[in-house]
């Protein structure tokens, strides 16, 4: 039977979803909904913040949810309806905003579910305008953990506003199955490369990428990679020499049109990163959702890992 354990990381409110053979999720609700551990039969799955000072941080955005757009933006800056606006420049290195604000976004706790093979908990954000982002919106996050080895995100968003609103989303977990990147593999269902500029924006060129068609190691890789995937592409797995993580669109949702690989300077896990839209889609506006007054969108993922 699940149970839930409540406590602090100094300001910030800690959930701990548990059973007693080690399966587990923690989340900090008003951090951006941040997923801080995900463990089946006591393996921790994530590289994500240990404390409240790697919290408040956000350092590396681990496990953040991205919204209202993933990856980066070109200047900060955009138009919608004829108007332009600014988000704040926090890429300085290449005058880029970076991932929206999810990260530090306000959620709260809409229902907690407990049962004997699986446990849920729902949570809710209301953006009020902002000078970059003028748009309300309701945004619903459900993380479910279940016993048979898998984890389900489900993110829902709903237009407030009384014209249609610009929207993309993506999910930033840091994959830790080694203590070092190098002793895993990687493989990729069918995909394309993303080129970019020395900005790491878009140039509109993809290439054929077939290097991890098949399970390749990723020893000596360096990896911050943009995919546009095939419509017939299911799950990016990775590899150790014990287990196999598997993370695919939820059932019933469309395949991630894109997705972000990323091994960070310290080689310590993998970033997996499914998006519903490309690099700088405010600009390009590939997959970027146009939301009606009223409507609602929806997306998720889910990871599975299993022995080898």
């Amino acid at each position: 039977m699940f149970q839930i354990d409540r406590s602090n990381w100094g300001n910030w409110e800690v959930l701990r979803l548990s059973d007693s053979s080690g399966n587990s999720i923690v989340i900090a609700p008003a951090r951006g909904a941040c997923l801080l551990d995900l463990s089946f039969n006591g393996r921790h799955l994530l590289r994500s913040y240990q404390n409240e000072a790697e919290l408040s941080s956000l350092d590396w955005m681990r496990s953040a949810l991205l919204f209202p757009f993933p990856n980066r933006m070109k200047d900060g800056q955009y138009q919608w309806h004829g108007q332009q606006y600014q988000f704040p420049i926090n890429e300085p290195a290449r005058n880029n905003a970076l991932h929206g604000f999810g990260g530090s976004a306000f959620f709260k706790t809409r229902y907690i579910q407990l049962g004997e093979t699986e446990a849920c908990v729902c949570l809710v954000y209301r953006h009020t305008p902002t000078d970059s982002y003028p748009f309300p919106f309701l945004a619903s996050v459900t993380y479910r953990i279940q016993t048979i080895g898998q984890f389900d995100l489900e993110f829902k968003v709903e237009n407030l506003h009384s014209t249609s609103i610009p929207f993309a989303w993506g999910w930033h977990p840091y994959f830790q199955l080694q203590p070092d990147a190098d002793l895993c593999s990687l493989q990729l269902p069918a995909c394309k490369l993303v080129e970019v500029t020395d900005q790491m924006l878009p140039n509109g060129k993809r290439s054929d990428f077939n290097q991890f068609e098949k399970p390749a190691s990723l020893k000596g890789q360096e990896l911050d990679h943009c995919f546009a995937f095939s419509e017939s592409a299911r799950a990016v797995t990775l590899f150790s020499e014990k287990s196999r993580l598997e993370i695919y669109p939820l059932a019933g949702q469309a395949v991630f049109p894109f997705f972000q690989v990323f091994i960070p300077p310290d080689r310590q896990s993998v970033a997996l990163e499914p998006m519903t839209a490309n690099i700088d889609a405010f600009h390009n506006r590939q997959g970027l959702w146009e939301i009606k007054p009223g409507e609602s969108k929806y997306t998720g993922a889910t990871v599975a890992c299993y022995p080898v």
